[in-house]
Order: structure tokens, then sequence, then C-alpha cells
């Protein structure tokens, strides 16, 4: 059984356009340990399942088999490449879709890692796909908290110290329904607003608790006012968490989920308590998940 995790966007600051129309990021991301389960198996013939399992916090819209998502896609050779022998994927998803988490890009991302374990794929086969695939599924090839730039595609992995990784605590707001991530774009790109000021980020000094709040109180997510002005629901609920005593509190990516961040258990529980009726109100799920840690992160060091 492999993990599939999930991420959060600590801040998402827009910094510049290319000419093709892209527009340059600069966010940490932060795998999370709230996964997908996949089980791969040999077969007669490549399938692809993907089914929500009984504890996923908001279980639709309807799963797309086989050649309908990016695992099917990379499993039939679409992105330039599939593996000498079938397999049978069974994915059983927890991470909604559309809500800022990466989770079909965390699904591909996760295969193709268990392709390069199992010396079916080099490592530099995979990272090129993954480039070809999406923006975030080069992350997932190595989940590991990280400083992205660019388009997505430059990742600068953190060191992170223990005390950090392990005692984060992060409370997931899903809703129901997603965002749509081109049409933020667009109305961010037609407001003409003015990019933010690139952020100095140390990627070479080892991160612990005092360089992490320094960060999370200077950055923010530039498509946060745009995402809430769309979508009503998101603004309520970033006000209620940031009634909260967290260390941070956004939107993650262009949305939907909504997050906060806690050096302490005993507040997240209270930010919980504060966020009761508006769940109860709007059908939104609460998640309480940590760090995502890999057991075995040497052999990723350079990836």
């Amino acid at each position: 059984m492999l993990k599939s995790p999930a991420k959060v966007n600590l801040g998402l600051q827009i910094v510049g356009r290319r000419s093709d129309g892209y527009h340059l990021l600069e966010s940490l991301f932060w795998p999370l340990n709230f996964c997908d389960d996949i089980e791969l198996e040999p077969a007669p013939s490549n399938s692809v399942e993907l089914l929500w399992t009984s504890d996923a916090p908001v279980p639709f819209p309807s799963l797309l088999q086989n050649e309908g998502n990016l695992v099917g896609k990379l499993m039939l050779g679409n992105f330039g490449w599939k593996p000498k022998n079938p397999w049978r994927i069974v994915i059983r998803k927890r991470i909604p879709l559309g809500g800022g988490l990466g989770g079909l890009s965390a699904n591909v991302g996760t295969v193709l890692r268990f392709f390069v374990e199992n010396g079916e794929l080099s490592l530099e086969t995979a990272a090129q796909l993954c480039q070809r695939i999406g923006a975030d599924v080069l992350f997932f090839l190595n989940p590991a908290p990280s400083w992205i730039t660019g388009t997505g595609e430059k990742i600068s992995r953190l060191k992170v110290s223990s005390e950090l990784l392990h005692e984060l605590f992060f409370l997931l707001l899903c809703f129901p329904k997603g965002t749509s991530t081109p049409a933020l774009f667009k109305v961010y790109r037609e407001s003409q607003k003015v990019f933010s000021n690139p952020y100095d980020f140390p990627t070479q000094t080892d991160l612990n608790w005092p360089g992490f709040i320094s960060f999370c109180s200077s950055t923010r997510n530039d498509l946060e006012k745009i995402a809430g002005e769309h979508y009503p629901l998101i603004e309520s609920a970033l006000l209620l968490l940031r009634q909260t005593k967290s260390i941070y509190s956004g939107l993650s990516g262009s949305g939907s989920t909504c997050f906060a961040v806690f050096k302490d258990l005993e507040d997240r529980q209270k930010g919980a308590k504060v966020l009761e009726a508006f769940c109860r109100d709007h059908q939104c799920r609460i998640v309480f998940t940590s760090s995502f840690v890999q057991q075995d992160q040497s052999a990723w060091s350079s990836s």
C-alpha cells in the first residue's frame, strides 16, 4: 500500500508573468499526512480504478476511471512512457478534488515514484515526465517541505528541524465543491494587480521554529481576495480561521480548501469549535492532520 500525500501552500505570491502568459509563483509547499491509498499489482492488462474511501471528508464528485485520470493516461503512454508490463492500480481517495491540495498530482507522482524504486524508470526520466504532466507533480515525486518558484517547476527541498516537522498541527476545512484555478488566474490577470515582491527565502539554511514563524507572519496568498469574491464561503471561512490562535491560516493554492496551522493541539481543538456551526450550515468538513514524513529520505535527497 502506497501513501499519496496531500500538500498545502503556505502562502502563494505571484511575482511576475512569462511572455506565454504563465504566472511566476512563490510558495512554501508542505506535505501532509492526509493521504490517498494506492495499490499496484501485476495484471493481464492495465486498469486504473478510483474510489472514495468511507472516511473521505467530501466523497464527490464521481471519479474518472482508467484513461479519464492522470494515472490512467500515464499507464497508456500518453506522456511518452509506459511500464513494460501491465498493472492493476486501485486508488482509494480521501483528498478532495479541486481543493488546492494536489490530490491527483500526488497520485501520479506516487505511482512514478513506485516505478523508480522498482527499477523500471530512472529518476531523471521520472522528473521529465512530471514536468510534462503538470506543475505540481514533480513535488510529489519526493514530497518534502519545499520552496517552489517559477511556474511551479523549480523546487528547493528544505532541511527542516525535526522539532518543527513533528510539532506542526494542521486543520483543513474541506468544501463540498472545488474552485476553478484557470478562472481565478484569469480574473487575477485581468485585474492588472501589481505583482508581489519576490521573497528572499533562506533555502540554504535549516528551517526551524523562529524561521518558520517569521515566514508565516510575512507571507500571503495573492489569490485569496479574488477567491473570496467569487466563492463567498471561502471569505467567511478565512475570517473564522483568523479568529483562532493559529500560526498561519489561509487558502491552499487557488482553493477551495482553507486551513490553519497550530503549534498547540489544544489551540487546534478550540479552533475546530469556532468552525462547528459554519460546517453544519454549509456541509463543510474538518480534517486534522500533521506533516507527512517519508520513512527513507536518503535516496531522494537530490531529487
